[in-house]
């Protein structure tokens, strides 16, 4: 079977990112003029919204599957 990852550990994490990415997807419409300064607003906001926890969480989860699995 191959990695699932179980975001118990970051469920409110991943929830306030989902909203983050929600708010700003006007982004990738092609209709934004400037969207360098959207994108570092989003980005501080995923920051804060903890993407670094989720990250470590999935690279937790990632090096004990491939542990498990000799891969």
């Amino acid at each position: 079977m191959g990695f699932v990852f179980d975001e118990a550990n970051v469920k409110n994490e991943i929830t306030q990112m989902t909203a983050v990415v929600t708010e700003y997807q006007s982004i990738f419409t092609g209709a934004v003029k400037n969207p360098e300064k959207l994108l570092d607003e989003r980005n501080a906001k995923l920051k804060s919204a903890g993407i670094e926890k989720v990250q470590a969480e999935l690279q937790k989860q990632i090096d004990a599957w491939r542990a498990e699995n000799k891969k």
